[in-house]
């Protein structure tokens, strides 16, 4: 059975693209090694601008392996110097029974990704 990781950042200011590049290129690691179950992520938008983030992985033992990967440690380093990872429940759409949030495109946020590479 998949387990699944939500993890919710706040941009500072003239990051959000750079976060969902950033995002994104942490989905392909991820993926290319295995470690997560075969589905794309849900990256979605809160009204306040946070960006919310949900992978499936295989399972519980793969969320761990991700952090003994060093290029997925340097990728995390960098989206907490341009972003604050918030608790989801403070978000101000966590405030009711239920999470209605924007879905943002991964097609979109790749060929975000592929313009900040310069590809």
């Amino acid at each position: 059975m998949a387990r699944l990781l939500m993890v919710a950042y706040r941009p500072h200011p003239h990051q959000r693209d750079t976060v969902l590049g950033l995002l994104y290129e942490q989905y392909l690691l991820v993926s290319g090694l295995g470690l997560i179950a075969d589905r794309q992520p849900w990256v979605m938008e809160s009204a306040n601008g946070e960006i919310v983030y949900v992978i499936a992985f295989s399972d519980a033992g793969q969320v761990d392996r991700c952090w003994e990967n060093e290029t997925f440690q340097d990728i995390d380093s960098q989206l907490l110097q341009l972003a604050e990872m918030v608790p989801v429940h403070s978000l101000q759409e966590a405030s009711g029974p239920y999470l209605d949030m924007e879905e943002l495109d991964l097609s979109m946020i790749a060929a975000m990704a592929g313009q900040r590479k310069g590809e």
